[in-house]
């Protein structure tokens, strides 16, 4: 009875003990669990930081380029019998474009850098990105869409062409290529649709 009553008294007592190490182990894995969150959250900071930097310098820079294109003589003209060759040379140094064109203010493509598809000028004039450039008269990024001339998933940057009198009279296009902004994260960590 007494070995039975010794053995009750040390179940007990492992028990009590048990209880407490269990919180402390529990409070230890929750911790861990906190600072682990911490971690993950810190690094999509520092990849979105990044991202958004990287994308903010491309369009910055491209934004420059349109802006020295709008004043170009030949651009000015938007004359479809004298386009201006930089467009296509542009396009050969910077793969991140799709094309580079201008427009007059119905939306037709004066110029493109990628011929047009039957040799017929595109009217753009309808398209969303163009009725919002349009509106603002200002430099925008548009919505992207499936371009009819690249044929490529492309996000439009528009600034305006001015004459001498700062009217406005037409646009110069840079149709960015969306693989420019991908940011090469593993499609296995992305939620379906992401990209």
């Amino acid at each position: 009875m007494q070995a039975l009553s010794i053995r009750l008294h040390l179940l007990r007592l492992v028990v009590a003990m048990a209880i407490p190490l269990a919180g402390v182990a529990g409070a230890g894995i929750y911790a861990d669990m906190q600072q682990t969150i911490a971690n993950a959250k810190m690094s999509l900071r520092t990849l979105t930081n990044t991202m958004v930097g990287n994308t903010g310098g491309k369009l910055a820079h491209a934004r420059q380029t349109l802006e020295r294109l709008a004043v170009r003589p030949l651009v000015r003209l938007a004359d479809p019998r004298n386009c201006d060759g930089i467009l296509k040379d542009m396009l050969a140094l910077n793969p991140d474009y799709a094309n580079a064109t201008y427009t007059n203010l119905d939306g037709v493509v004066v110029c493109s850098a990628v011929p047009q598809p039957g040799g017929k000028p595109v009217n753009v004039g309808k398209a969303p990105w163009f009725q919002q450039f349009r509106k603002e008269n200002r430099f925008i990024v548009g919505n992207p869409f499936f371009g009819p001339i690249t044929g490529k998933w492309v996000t439009v940057l528009s600034v305006p062409i001015r004459n001498g009198d700062n009217k406005m009279v037409g646009g110069v296009q840079l149709p960015l290529d969306i693989n420019a902004l991908n940011p090469n994260i593993p499609a296995q960590f992305l939620p379906p649709g992401t990209r």
